[in-house]
């Protein structure tokens, strides 16, 4: 098994790639986050608190230094050179071969493959570079556009977490899907 992921990764259409902390590639998320703020805004709040460049370029710092130590991997999602979205890795736990994913993708491009190829991309590189046994995504249950997307992925609906965190936006507790998909699913699919 691996000790990091790759800082890119090539699918058919699109390349998943490292951000590095640099001002051009904060400018590339900040124009994507500010087209999509109503499109994003109330399951990724805090894309709506992003006033500034400079505040991506401190993400992408935090960011890296968590690549760095190998706490979060975040890839950019690019097709043709263009930045479209994000996927990543998180809550990374190597005794019980699990991690989190999470994605978002801009308005424009939602629905036409992408991000479908980027999670496939990406449990190419956990389960079969990394060795990891399982992968699962948490989504708001009121955000029926990510848990269906997660499941057309092959992901399965293993539980919700009620009243799982609070919602400073929406000023109420909000439920938890919880959707995953083991090594042996992923096997299963190969052709």
């Amino acid at each position: 098994m691996k000790k990091t992921m790759d800082n890119r990764l090539q699918g058919k259409n699109i390349v998943l790639e490292r951000m590095g902390p640099t001002i051009e590639n904060a400018q590339k998320i900040f124009e994507v986050m500010e087209m999509n703020k109503e499109h994003w805004g109330k399951f990724l709040p805090w894309v709506k608190n992003v006033k500034r460049v400079e505040e991506v370029l401190k993400l992408l710092f935090d960011i890296n230094y968590e690549w760095d130590n190998g706490e979060k991997y975040n890839y950019g999602v690019f097709l043709k050179n263009e930045y479209i979205g994000d996927v990543n890795v998180f809550n990374i736990f190597l005794k019980d071969s699990a991690l989190e994913v999470g994605y978002w993708i801009s308005k424009e491009y939602a629905g036409k493959g992408y991000m479908k190829e980027a999670i496939r991309i990406l449990e190419k590189e956990v389960f079969e570079e990394r060795g990891f046994n399982r992968m699962y995504a948490k989504c708001d249950e009121e955000n029926e556009n990510s848990w269906k997307f997660i499941q057309s992925c092959g992901f399965q609906l293993e539980g919700k977490l009620r009243e799982a965190f609070y919602s400073e936006q929406l000023k109420s507790f909000r439920n938890n899907l919880v959707l995953g998909k083991l090594k042996s699913d992923f096997d299963k699919e190969k052709y």
